[in-house]
């Protein structure tokens, strides 16, 4: 059973002995389709930009961080159109903070 942490506080911890999946689902409303974008971006301590995963750099140097590809337009089979996999004992020791992003790109 997967666990569940509450995002709400402003800060919690994660155990380095698991993976994370962060999904991204949409529907459009409309003719024309939405093209929502995840991504992450890792920082080191002073807030200095490490790398980043996104639909055109699907892994982290280290495979920390896996995206699973680009969805243009949000159809699927009801699972989530998009996916970053967090490997959480694969994390290198510089990497502070991470921010998810959910862009849109049309």
């Amino acid at each position: 059973m997967a666990g569940k942490f509450d995002v709400r506080q402003n800060l919690f911890r994660i155990p380095d002995n698991i993976s994370v999946a962060l999904g991204l689902q949409w529907d459009f409303i409309g003719e024309e389709p939405v093209d929502l974008d995840a991504s992450c971006v890792a920082f080191d301590e002073q807030g200095n930009c490490l790398e980043a995963v996104f639909f055109n750099h699907l892994q982290a140097d280290t495979a920390y961080m896996e995206h699973s590809g680009d969805n243009t337009t949000g159809e699927d089979t009801g699972e989530d159109d998009e996916t970053i996999i967090f490997h959480m004992n694969k994390i290198p020791s510089n990497v502070c903070y991470l921010m998810v992003c959910v862009t849109s790109y049309t």
